[in-house]
């Protein structure tokens, strides 16, 4: 038999959801990489902070606590407080784009 080894079997795909969302998404948990981001920047401060922890790599508790649509919509609420013209939406596929924060 000249066949070829079978390929290994493809692993699944990370869950996207923390698994204590109410207290890993907490106000205090997310307080770091907003505050980095409230001048509507995406820089290396704020794409930073998203990344060390929000993003999908990250290894604190609160990685992944943008798969929630309500902690996106609550974090987009608390940053217009402060800074109205600051669009989240953009800033994370800036920071995505542009400097890797893999944030969900």
């Amino acid at each position: 038999d000249n066949a070829p080894p079978l390929p290994p079997p493809a692993l699944p795909p990370p869950t996207c959801w923390p698994s204590n969302p109410t207290e890993m998404c907490s106000a205090e948990a997310l307080t770091t990489p907003l505050v980095a981001c409230i001048a509507g920047v995406a820089n290396e401060a704020c794409c930073g902070a998203l990344k060390d922890n929000i993003g999908a790599d990250s290894d604190k508790s609160s990685s992944r606590c943008f798969c929630y649509d309500a902690v996106v919509e609550g974090a987009k609420a608390t940053i217009a407080v402060y800074n109205p013209a600051a669009d989240l939406g953009a800033i994370i596929d800036t920071c995505n784009k542009d400097f890797g924060a893999n944030v969900p």
